[in-house]
């Protein structure tokens, strides 16, 4: 739910916020919701809600996207969604795992987050340096 907390906030927060960092991305709540009743159960969320597209059509900064391959409810496809539509000014990274991994991938060797945390690094120095 952050990523869709961080869209609809967005317009109302957009001159403090410099980028936006995301495990997953949504980008269609209805998918979501419809993903959670075929495994019986009922979320809210903004479904077919207007303002929730308005609210991401105005996002312009930066976007690091960390996408799961096998996510099947925050999926590649919307990750890959906000990169067409920001272009070089979103980043995404696909990794081996499902929905709320990435903080679990080369656990063995960095450690929880340590791949993660290289992710977010690699993306700030871009950042900075862009």
């Amino acid at each position: 739910m952050g990523t869709i907390v961080s869209v609809m906030a967005f317009p109302h927060i957009k001159n403090q916020v410099d980028f936006i960092i995301g495990d997953s991305f949504v980008t269609d709540p209805a998918e979501i919701v419809d993903y959670y009743k075929v495994q019986g159960k009922e979320i809210l969320l903004p479904r077919g809600n207007q303002t929730f597209r308005s609210a991401l059509e105005s996002i312009d900064c930066p976007i690091l996207i960390l996408a799961a391959k096998d996510d099947a409810i925050t999926t590649y496809s919307s990750a890959m969604e906000m990169k067409e539509k920001l272009g070089e000014n979103c980043q995404v990274v696909l990794y081996e795992g499902g929905h709320l991994t990435g903080f679990q991938v080369n656990y063995e060797s960095k450690g929880f987050g340590g791949w993660f945390l290289i992710q977010v690094e690699g993306f700030l120095v871009t950042f900075e340096n862009g």
